[in-house]
């Protein structure tokens, strides 16, 4: 069963469901289906391109394909930088 909080983000943005903090909700989202299998035809070739940029610049990077934008002004692939590592 869904939380509360994320029952309404169905009918406000259900993609924010992917970053729920809710452990059984986290389960879930870990076995939706990548995404990469829905974006359309330039969002695929923007996305393939920009990896094609880090190899070619050997910048080391992890896909997770759970990685959603929460703002809905986002309309392309969502990229995430951390220098932590």
């Amino acid at each position: 069963m869904l939380s509360e909080e994320s029952l309404k983000l169905l009918e406000t943005n259900p993609m924010l469901l992917l970053n729920s903090e809710d452990e059984d909700e986290k389960i879930l989202a870990a076995q939706a289906p990548s995404m990469i299998k829905f974006l359309k035809k330039d969002s695929k070739a923007h996305y393939i391109k920009f990896k094609e940029y880090l190899d070619l610049l050997e910048i080391p990077y992890t896909e997770d394909h759970t990685l959603i934008a929460k703002n809905k002004y986002n309309t392309n692939t969502v990229w995430e930088i951390n220098t932590e590592n």
